[in-house]
C-alpha cells in the first residue's frame, strides 16, 4: 500500500502493482511500451494538431491524442508509421480506412471527424473515447454478467451497422473495443476492415492480412490478434460478416470468464486450436449463465455456414435478457435460432462446358426472422424486440413470397419451385402444411377474417382464392401477365396489380365478376407499373408503389378511389401501413418508418431508419409481411452458388464460387470469366468477377447497388447498372481494377443487357423500349425498338442481323424475332408467357423461359438477307434460372 493505505495502480491500465512496483506501470504496459516508438514528439504539430501524447502504436498505425487549435477539442490523430508511410500500398489502404469510416455513423463506432494531411504525412482525426480498452479492464479480470451483457450489446450494435454498410472489422479484440467513462462503448479501429477489396489475400501478401498485422509479428504479440481469428480467417479463405460474428463470441468469451477460449504457446499451436480443438465450455460453469453458454456455442461454430449472419439480431437478443432483469434460467425471453442450414455443394464431378452456364436458382432462403417490431414512430419502441427464426425446410426451391395474418398466428408461403403448392404454419406450433388447391401460387395475401387465401398463379395467369383450411379453389380472374401483389378489401374488392391491366392498379369482385381499371401510369413520367397495393381501413385508399425506369426511384404512393387521384408520399417501395399508426416502407433495402395520417392520406412526421431492419436479397422486400399489431416476417437471401446446366437439366456447381446471393450473371465472350452480381443478407450488391478455369475471384464495385454486368471492350471492361445517392446511371470500368468506375450515361436508358456481335453498340432496356448505346462515345443513344407495347431482352444473332425479345402486344409476354435494319415486321417464336430469353452463342437455338419451363426453338439463318425459318420450341426442363449462354 502507499504511505496513504491506498493499493497503487498502473498509471497506463489501472491494475493493482506489486508493493515494490516502482516505475508506475504494470509489467504488461511496460512490455507494451518497450514495443511502442513513437515518430512524433510530444509539443509537436500535426498541421492544426498540438500532439499532446502517445495512445498506442500497431501494424497499421500510430494514434496520438492531440488537441485541435481550431475547435479546442481533443481529438485522436492516426498516423502511418514512418516505415510505411512512403509505401503507395499502404498509403491506399490507409485512405482506404478513411472511405470506410466516413461510410459508419452509429453511437458505438468511433466517429471519423477528418483525414487530413501536414506536408507528405497523411493522418486521421478520430473521436477521443477518453476511458479505457476492454483488454485494459481484463487485465483486472473477468467482468460481473450483466456489465459483459451490456458492453457486447453494444458492440453488437456497432458492428451490425458496420456490416448493414457492407463493412466487415476483421480484426474485432478487446483492445479494439473502447470502454468510455461516460458509460458508452465503441468499436475501434477499421484499418484492417474489409469494404469489398481484399477480400483474399494471398501468400505473398500475407504479412498484410488480419492474420499477421506488421507490428504483431514480433514475438509473443501475434497471439493477441490470432486469438480471436475465425477459421476461415486462419486458413486465408474468403470472410464475411460471419468472422466478425466469431471474433465477437471470443471476446465475449474472455470477457465472462477471464480466460481466451483458444490458447497455445506459439503462434503455430494457438492457429491449431483455432482450427481443430473445441473451446473449453466447463470454464462457463464457473459462471452459472446457461443462456449465455448457449449463445457462444452458436457464435463459435468452426463452420461459418452454421454461425449466425446477424449481430443485429444477437443485439436484441442480449437487450431482452438485460430488460428481463437477466434471469440466466429464464426461457422464451427472446429467442434467436441459428440462421438457415448450411447449404452443401454439389458432389466433386469433372469439369465440362454445358450448354447452359451460370444458371441460378432464384428466390429466397429457407430461414426467417420475426420481430415485434414497432410502437407508434413518434416514440421509443415498447420493449425488447422479439425475434426467431423458423425453418421452411420443405421449400426445397426456396421461397418467393409470404403472407401473414392480421393476427400474426398464420404465416403462408409461396415457393420458388413450379407447380409447388402454398404452405402454411401456425406461429405457435412446429411444422408446416400445404393448401390444398394452391399449386404454383405466388404472392399470396389474407381475406379480412383470415380465413381465406387470395393468391396469384405463375403457371395459369390466374388470381384464385381457397379456404386456408382447405376446400374448393375459386378462379377469379384469368390471363393475367407479371403480377406484383393485392390486397383484399373490408368491403369484398381485391385490388392487385396485373401487366395485362397495362401495369396499372385495378380491382375485382371477392367472388369474381368484371375487372374495374383504377390507375394508368404515366409513361410521361417514367412510371412503369403501379405495385404491391394495400387497402388501408376504412377501404377509400390504395397505398401502393410507382415503380420507375430509367433513372427515377419508385415513390410510395396514395390512391383515392373517391377522387380517383393519386398523391405521391414519399421515395420508397412497398409501403405497408399499421394500426399502430406508422408507415413502413424500404429506402433501397433499409427499412424505414414514419407516422401516417391515415384521415389526411399524408405523413405526419419524417421517415427515419429502422435499426437491424434490411430486405435481405435483391428482392427481398416482396417476402417481409406485418400483422396488426407490428409483428413483421421477413426472409433471408438465399445463399446459394451458380451452376453449370445442360440442356437435359443435369446441373453441376461451380464449387469455386461461395455461396451468396447472386443474380444477373454474364459469361465472357471467351467463355473464361464469369461477371454476377452478388450480396449477403441486407448488404449491397456487388459485381464480382470469377476466373473459371483458376476459382479465383475478384470484386469490381465498391459503392452503391450494383447489378446487370456485361462485358464490353472485348472483355477487358464490364458495364454495369448502379444505384448510388439515390441516382441510377450505367457505368463502366476495366476489369483489371486499373482506374475507377466512370459514369457512360448520366440518365441511363435503363439496364444494360448485352452488347451487339461486332462490340460496337451496348443494348439497353427501360422496360419499355430498347435502346443502342455507342460505346466508343460519340453520337447519342438511338432506339432500337419502341412500340405502344413492353418490349425487353434483347438478344441478338451472332451474324448481328437480328435480334430476339419479349414483347406484351399480343397480351402475355412473348418472343419475336426482328431484323436489327426494320427492314420486315417480326417473326413469332414463342407463345405463352415468357420472362427471359437467349439467343445461343451457335446461333442455331433460341432459348427461353415460360411459365417456369425452359424450352430451345431451333433456328436456320438464310442466306441473302432472308428472314430466318424458326422451328417447332422443344421443352428441355423446368426449373427458374437466370439464364446466360456458354
Amino acid at each position: 500500500m502507499t504511505s496513504n493505505g491506498q493499493v497503487p495502480v498502473c498509471t497506463s491500465c489501472g491494475a493493482a502493482l506489486d508493493a515494490g512496483a516502482v516505475s508506475g506501470q504494470c509489467p504488461r504496459c511496460l512490455v507494451s511500451l518497450a514495443l511502442t516508438i513513437s515518430s512524433i514528439a510530444v509539443g509537436e504539430r500535426l498541421g492544426d494538431y498540438h500532439v499532446l501524447g502517445l495512445l498506442g502504436r500497431g501494424g497499421m498505425g500510430e494514434v496520438y491524442r492531440a488537441r485541435d487549435g481550431r475547435l479546442g477539442r481533443e481529438v485522436a490523430v492516426k498516423l502511418l508509421p514512418p516505415e510505411l508511410g512512403g509505401r503507395a500500398d499502404m498509403l491506399t489502404r490507409f485512405e482506404r480506412e478513411a472511405r470506410v469510416l466516413a461510410s459508419l455513423n452509429h453511437p458505438n463506432i468511433a466517429t471519423l471527424y477528418g483525414f487530413e494531411s501536414d506536408g507528405e504525412r497523411r493522418f486521421l482525426v478520430m473521436e477521443l473515447v477518453s476511458g479505457e480498452t476492454l483488454d485494459q479492464r481484463l487485465a483486472r479480470g473477468p467482468l460481473p454478467r450483466l456489465e459483459a451483457l451490456r458492453i457486447f450489446r453494444d458492440v453488437a450494435r456497432g458492428l451490425a451497422a458496420a456490416h448493414d454498410r457492407g463493412v466487415v472489422h476483421r480484426d474485432l479484440k478487446p483492445s479494439n473495443i473502447a470502454l468510455a467513462s461516460s458509460g458508452a462503448v465503441k468499436v475501434l479501429d477499421f484499418g484492417l476492415a474489409k469494404p469489398g477489396i481484399d477480400a483474399f489475400v494471398p501468400d505473398s501478401s500475407r504479412s498484410m492480412s488480419p492474420t499477421l498485422p506488421l507490428e504483431e509479428t514480433r514475438a509473443g504479440a501475434l497471439i493477441g490478434t490470432a486469438a480471436y481469428m475465425s477459421p476461415e480467417q486462419a486458413k486465408g479463405h474468403e470472410v464475411d460478416r460471419r468472422t466478425d460474428v466469431w471474433s465477437f463470441g471470443c471476446c465475449l468469451f474472455e470477457s465472462l470468464t477471464g480466460e481466451r477460449p483458444f490458447e497455445g504457446d506459439s503462434v503455430a499451436e494457438l492457429l491449431a486450436a483455432v482450427l481443430k480443438e473445441e473451446p473449453p465450455w466447463a470454464r462457463l460453469d464457473r459462471v452459472d449463465d446457461p443462456a449465455s453458454t448457449k449463445l457462444l456455442q452458436r457464435l463459435l461454430v468452426k463452420d461459418s455456414t452454421l454461425r449466425p449472419r446477424d449481430l443485429g439480431d444477437i443485439a436484441l437478443e442480449i437487450d431482452a435478457r438485460i430488460a428481463a432483469g437477466d434471469d440466466p434460467n429464464a426461457r422464451g425471453a427472446a429467442r434467436v435460432a441459428a440462421d438457415e442450414p448450411a447449404h452443401p455443394s454439389a458432389a466433386t464431378r469433372s469439369r465440362r462446358r454445358a450448354w447452359v452456364a451460370g444458371a441460378l436458382a432464384a428466390g429466397l432462403a429457407l430461414g426467417w426472422a420475426a420481430t415485434r417490431l414497432l410502437s407508434p414512430a413518434t416514440s421509443e419502441p415498447a420493449g425488447p424486440f422479439r425475434r426467431f427464426a423458423v425453418s421452411v425446410g420443405e421449400a426445397a426451391g426456396g421461397i418467393h413470397s409470404l403472407a401473414l395474418s392480421s393476427d400474426g398466428r398464420v404465416l403462408v408461403v409461396a415457393q420458388n419451385e413450379i407447380g409447388a403448392p402454398l404452405l402454411r404454419a401456425r406461429l405457435d406450433r412446429v411444422g408446416w402444411e400445404p393448401v390444398a388447391g394452391s399449386e404454383s401460387g405466388e404472392f399470396p395475401f389474407f381475406s379480412p377474417d383470415g380465413r381465406s387465401i387470395a393468391f396469384f398463379t405463375s403457371r395459369e395467369n390466374h388470381l384464385k382464392k381457397v379456404a386456408i383450411d382447405g376446400g374448393r379453389t375459386v378462379v377469379l380472374a384469368e390471363g393475367l401477365v407479371r403480377n406484383w401483389g393485392g390486397s383484399w378489401s373490408d368491403d369484398g374488392f381485391i385490388v392487385f396489380n396485373s401487366e395485362s391491366g397495362g401495369g396499372g392498379l385495378v380491382r375485382v369482385p371477392d367472388g369474381g365478376g368484371p375487372i374495374e381499371r383504377l390507375t394508368v401510369p404515366d409513361r410521361a413520367a417514367a412510371e412503369e407499373s403501379h405495385r404491391w397495393p394495400q387497402v388501408l381501413p376504412g377501404g377509400d385508399q390504395v397505398l401502393f408503389t410507382i415503380w420507375s425506369v430509367g433513372g427515377n426511384a419508385p415513390q410510395i404512393a396514395l390512391y383515392d378511389l373517391r377522387s380517383r387521384s393519386v398523391r405521391r408520399l414519399v421515395a420508397g417501395l412497398y409501403g405497408r401501413f399499421l394500426p399502430s399508426g406508422n408507415l413502413v416502407f424500404f429506402d433501397g433495402r433499409q427499412g424505414m418508418v414514419a407516422p401516417f395520417d391515415v384521415g389526411k392520406g399524408e405523413l405526419a412526421g419524417p421517415a427515419r431508419p429502422i435499426e437491424g431492419f434490411q430486405a435481405g436479397g435483391s428482392w427481398g422486400h416482396r417476402a417481409v409481411a406485418f400483422a396488426d399489431d407490428g409483428l413483421m416476417v421477413r426472409a433471408v437471401a438465399a445463399l446459394r452458388r451458380p451452376v453449370w446446366i445442360d440442356r437435359s437439366g443435369r446441373r453441376e456447381e461451380l464449387e469455386s464460387m461461395p455461396p451468396a446471393d447472386y443474380h444477373t450473371p454474364s459469361l465472357s465472350h471467351a467463355g473464361d470469366r464469369l461477371a454476377i452480381a452478388a450480396a449477403d443478407d441486407g448488404q449491397s450488391s456487388d459485381i464480382w468477377i470469377h476466373d473459371l478455369g483458376s476459382g479465383r475471384r475478384s470484386r469490381l464495385t465498391l459503392e452503391g447497388e450494383n447489378a446487370s454486368p456485361v462485358w464490353v471492350d472485348d472483355d477487358r471492361a464490364i458495364v454495369f447498372w448502379s444505384e448510388r445517392g439515390g441516382v441510377r446511371r450505367l457505368y463502366r470500368r476495366p476489369v483489371d481494377g486499373s482506374s475507377e468506375a466512370e459514369p457512360l450515361l448520366e440518365q441511363p436508358h435503363g439496364r444494360p443487357v448485352t452488347t451487339t456481335p461486332d462490340g460496337r453498340f451496348l443494348a439497353t432496356n427501360n422496360a419499355f423500349d430498347i435502346w443502342l448505346v455507342p460505346l466508343d462515345g460519340t453520337g447519342e443513344p438511338t432506339t432500337l425498338l419502341r412500340t405502344e407495347f413492353v418490349e425487353g431482352n434483347p438478344t441478338f444473332s451472332p451474324d448481328g442481323r437480328w435480334f430476339a425479345y419479349i414483347s406484351n402486344e399480343a397480351g402475355p409476354f412473348e418472343v419475336y424475332v426482328r431484323p436489327i435494319d426494320g427492314s420486315s415486321g417480326r417473326l413469332v417464336v414463342s407463345r405463352g408467357n415468357t420472362d427471359d430469353v437467349i439467343w445461343s452463342a451457335s446461333g442455331r437455338e433460341i432459348v427461353y423461359r415460360s411459365s417456369g419451363q425452359v424450352f430451345a426453338a431451333p433456328v436456320e439463318i438464310a442466306t441473302g438477307g432472308a428472314a430466318p425459318r424458326i422451328g417447332q420450341p422443344v421443352a428441355l426442363f423446368a426449373d427458374r434460372f437466370l439464364l446466360t449462354t456458354a
